[in-house]
């Protein structure tokens, strides 16, 4: 049986390796050690970084061929090591499982980003409106603007107008809502070659719209 653990130092790593013949007892408390080692300290460094899911993986691999052992029996002329607590109750473990949910909170913000030159009409969005890209959003949740209408290659028209936002808000008919009480917004898409001139709306106090504005 083998197991290997590292110590990632950005530029050089320090390994251990332990192989040999070993109870089951001994085998856990080494994969389960060795294992903790590698979650918490094995990853600083570029080389560390590669290598070390691989030792991850091997240790993983050894340990499951460790459970599958009988328990040691008397007499012995040495006890066995205690296994320890089950990885998963270990401080190593905060690493990966914080790695995991950053991992997965960075995918859900990006996945709802889009370019301002695809929006189309009946999306929410966030009033952060930056770098030609907007934050879209269920418009069943609270969000700040709803798009009413996107007028295309508006390259001729020199700077962003707000005359035809105000033409498309006119033909709004929100029974939830008067006109009165919302604010319309205009900005230019980011897309230079065909430029288009995305008009929305959002309450005139800026709280939070909630649904979309056609009631659906």
């Amino acid at each position: 049986m083998k197991f290997a653990k590292q110590v990632g130092m950005i530029i050089v790593r320090n390994n251990t390796t332990v192989s040999g013949p070993m109870c089951r007892e001994c085998g856990l408390s080494t994969a389960r050690s060795f294992q903790a080692t590698n979650l918490w300290a094995g990853w600083w460094g570029l080389i560390s970084l590669v290598v070390n899911p691989f030792k991850i993986l091997g240790n993983f691999m050894n340990s499951r061929k460790v459970k599958r052992l009988s328990p040691p029996v008397e007499p012995s002329k040495l006890a066995p090591l205690s296994p320890g607590r089950p990885l998963w109750q270990r401080p190593a473990m905060a690493l990966p499982v914080a790695f995991v949910i950053l991992l997965g909170w960075t995918i859900y913000q990006t996945s709802s980003l889009k370019r301002t030159a695809d929006l189309v009409v009946g999306e929410c969005i966030s009033s952060r409106v930056a770098g030609g890209v907007a934050r879209t959003m269920d418009c069943r949740d609270p969000h700040d603007m709803e798009v009413i209408g996107v007028v295309d290659d508006v390259s001729k028209m020199g700077e962003p107008t707000q005359g035809p936002c105000d033409a498309l808000a006119s033909e709004l008919r929100v029974p939830e809502m008067p006109l009165e009480d919302l604010q319309i917004v205009y900005f230019q898409s980011s897309d230079k070659s065909q430029p288009k001139l995305i008009c929305a709306v959002r309450r005139f106090d800026k709280q939070p719209m909630t649904g979309p504005l056609s009631g659906g």
